[in-house]
């Protein structure tokens, strides 16, 4: 191999080296971005729902007694305004708030999947609603898409975690912080008071675990009008594990989509590097200002398609 040959393969291991430095930068900051838009449209979604269903000088301010949860605090109704209350996938649950870490009003979005997960804390499907008799399950990313989870082990017994949704406010209590198996699926298993469970994965920067915290029910306040209680919860069991949800595989994206915008980013890079190759100070610094953001702006797409088509971050 002569030395230009060598030349050019440092150069190229170089561009590679760069790239994957990148879309390392990208997965732990540049997710962010993603997910804060989503959570502002989320927020407008649901702050338009809660206003919708504000309580009036009639309604209840607890929620009725059925002896569910500690205090009894837990909320029932029958089988068909369960159905109608269900969120539909990707819409928004309520908000998260867990002071010891520093969360305040986090969308919980409905699903666990890929394509919900980017988009905040997701509620698993087929378990209770937030404030319902059983086990209200959530889960959330530990290090990417604004990591809502990062600090999740730093809660203590007693640490209140307090859900906001179109049915009231619900005010709930850690007991329980532990890490399990990604195949424990038995942390999502029905209970027979009202509880709530955090999962994440652990540690960080990984996926060889599960963080998961448990936190019972102490009070709630209904915002509902008089006569309209909140549902009772699903009869259904979550049928996917923790491994599959937290850490599912790709399927947000499409290879072709990603191909195509790789495509389009080597063509950006060239009309930038060609110029620059052929010009002099200070046409070269011109050509620069200019083509510089646009490239960058084509390769941040471009990582979102790759991102989309990998295997889900932690």
């Amino acid at each position: 191999m002569g030395q230009s040959a060598l030349k050019v393969a440092g150069k190229t291991l170089c561009v590679i080296g760069a790239l994957l430095l990148a879309f390392v930068g990208y997965q732990l900051w540049g997710t962010s971005l993603s997910e804060h838009s989503a959570q502002a449209r989320l927020r407008t979604e649901l702050d338009a729902q809660l206003h919708r269903h504000a309580p009036t000088s009639h309604s209840p301010t607890t929620a009725p007694r059925h002896g569910n949860g500690p205090d009894g605090d837990t909320l029932g109704s029958t089988a068909d305004e369960a159905a109608a209350d269900a969120p539909t996938l990707g819409s928004p649950v309520g908000f998260l708030t867990i002071p010891r870490i520093g969360m305040s009003d986090d969308v919980i979005v409905e699903g666990v999947g890929t394509d919900q997960l980017r988009q905040g804390p997701g509620h698993y499907p087929g378990t209770p609603l937030p404030g319902e008799p059983g086990n209200v399950a959530i889960a959330g990313h530990r290090t990417t898409y604004a990591a809502p989870f990062y600090n999740l082990n730093e809660l203590e017994v007693g640490d209140p975690i307090v859900i906001q949704t179109v049915r009231g406010t619900f005010d709930y209590a850690v007991t329980e912080n532990t890490t399990v198996a990604p195949t424990d699926s038995a942390v999502l298993d029905s209970t027979a008071q009202a509880e709530l469970t955090l999962t994440t994965c652990n540690p960080r920067y990984s996926a060889t675990q599960r963080l998961v915290v448990v936190a019972v029910l102490r009070r709630s306040q209904l915002n509902q009008v008089q006569g309209h209680s909140a549902s009772a919860p699903p009869t259904t069991t979550p049928t996917r594990t923790i491994a599959t949800t937290v850490a599912d595989g790709g399927g947000g994206g499409s290879v072709g989509g990603a191909v195509l915008w790789g495509l389009l980013t080597l063509g950006a890079a060239f009309a930038l590097w060609l110029p620059w190759r052929r010009l002099r100070s200070p046409g070269r610094w011109g050509v620069l200002t200019l083509g510089t953001p646009i490239v960058v702006i084509v390769l941040f797409v471009f990582f979102g398609h790759v991102s989309a088509v990998l295997p889900a971050s932690f």
